[in-house]
């Protein structure tokens, strides 16, 4: 169920992207990028955390999936906070 969670709010987002900038990240950049917080995010930590605006973002050692997408996709300057 939390696979299919993942895979429902991945596609969200990506879908939101597209109508914006179609294809404007490296998908297997983004995969990297994400593979790189592997041992690094430690907790899933579903509470609601007050962030800054923009670039605002829970510790590194904790999160949720959407902050491993998000931070992956930082790594290509790409800020889903950020107005288009």
């Amino acid at each position: 169920m939390i696979i299919k969670i993942f895979q429902q709010l991945v596609s969200l987002v990506f879908l939101s992207f597209m109508s914006v900038q179609i294809w404007a990240f490296q998908a297997e950049k983004l995969v990297n990028d994400a593979r790189f917080q592997i041992w690094k995010t430690l907790y899933y930590d579903p509470s609601y955390t007050q962030l800054k605006y923009p670039m605002g973002d829970v510790p590194l050692v904790k999160g949720v999936c959407t902050d491993v997408v998000i931070r992956a996709l930082r790594h290509q300057d790409i800020d889903l906070q950020k107005n288009p």
